[in-house]
């Protein structure tokens, strides 16, 4: 959108066709404050895998230690109370990295089928 856009001001705008004109109306409508927030979708034990797994690399490359990934993944609280030497936190939080480090180096495309297991 132009910066010299007045509000109210009259403009034109054209909307696709075909695949993409949901997300086009879509965004119309918030422009003219009518934005609904979409329906809640149930979120899986993969999704929940997945979304750990990937704060964990990121945690992981910016060179946070496994203590400091499980605050981050799991929350300080959790931490502070189920974090010792044994733990079913620190072996959660090694899993977790070992998956996400195997899905990065190729998992991805073996489990798309892409790539020969």
């Amino acid at each position: 959108m132009s910066p010299a856009l007045v509000e109210g001001s009259a403009c034109r705008l054209s909307l696709p066709t075909g695949g993409e004109a949901a997300a086009a109306f879509a965004a119309l409508k918030g422009l003219r404050g009518e934005y609904q927030a979409p329906a809640f979708r149930h979120v899986s034990r993969m999704d929940l895998l997945h979304m750990r797994g990937l704060q964990a690399l990121d945690a992981l490359q910016a060179g946070c230690g496994h203590r400091e990934i499980a605050e981050a993944v799991f929350g300080a609280d959790a931490t502070a109370g189920r974090w010792h030497a044994d733990s079913d936190l620190r072996a959660q939080v090694r899993h977790i990295l070992s998956r996400a480090t195997d899905l990065m180096a190729g998992g991805y495309l073996r489990l798309a089928g892409v790539r020969p297991g």
